[in-house]
């Protein structure tokens, strides 16, 4: 059974005018079953907004997910750290004109295993990515990452972990943290402070990692 740890508030940037950049967790759906196709279904978007756009955050074993939609749209793949048996991966695209659910279908080659996702709501910013950075951070503990979030956006952090590790987050505010079926550490976490930051994650003195970063400004 996966355990699952609720973690930070939403947030949002003033931009000075009536756009406001905001950020926030909308959904952390059970695991998937392993398969080429893998639903998520009436997963949460959150409030509807002309400007709102979908975050998702996937990560897959044995097989890479290849395309993901939200409600029968085609995502937009901003970032991925892979390996021959893992992968994570985030996926953002517009979606003013769905509501406040949808389904989340991920597609593979073949049957992706332990399929797990993060979904998000942002308001008042590009889909198109800012900055973005991957690293296989090996054995290193805490496990960093660093790219450059500008002025009026946000930076999210991914990290999967193998074994499962406790976290939490450093330089950055935690959104979920779970732990799969196949005993690894799936976490998210964002931050909306300008210039070059570092998130790092606690990686309880053991295991290796994926880590994204990908960052979306006004």
């Amino acid at each position: 059974m996966s355990l699952i740890y609720p973690l930070g508030p939403a947030g949002s940037v003033n931009l000075g005018s009536a756009v406001v950049a905001s950020w926030t967790a909308t959904d952390n759906p059970a695991e998937g079953a392993s398969s080429s196709t893998v639903t998520f279904t009436s997963a949460a978007l959150g409030a509807t907004n002309p400007s709102r756009g979908t975050i998702v955050v996937v990560s897959t074993e044995s097989v890479i997910a290849t395309a993901v939609t939200v409600g029968g749209i085609s995502m937009v793949k901003a970032i991925e750290e892979a390996t021959a048996i893992s992968s994570l991966q985030i996926w953002a695209v517009l979606t003013g004109g769905l509501g406040t659910t949808a389904n989340i279908v991920l597609t593979g080659s073949g049957s992706m295993t332990a399929p797990r996702i993060f979904v998000g709501r942002f308001t008042g910013m590009s889909v198109v990515t800012t900055a973005t950075s991957a690293v296989n951070t090996g054995g290193a503990d805490p496990a960093t990452i660093t790219a450059t979030v500008p002025t009026g956006g946000y930076g999210l952090a991914a990290i999967t972990t193998n074994p499962t590790t406790p976290g939490p987050w450093s330089n950055a505010t935690g959104d979920y943290l779970v732990n799969t079926s196949s005993s690894k550490t799936f976490s998210l976490a964002h931050t909306s402070t300008v210039g070059s930051q570092t998130p790092s994650y606690n990686m309880g003195g053991a295991g290796i990692s994926h880590m994204v970063m990908a960052c979306f400004g006004p």
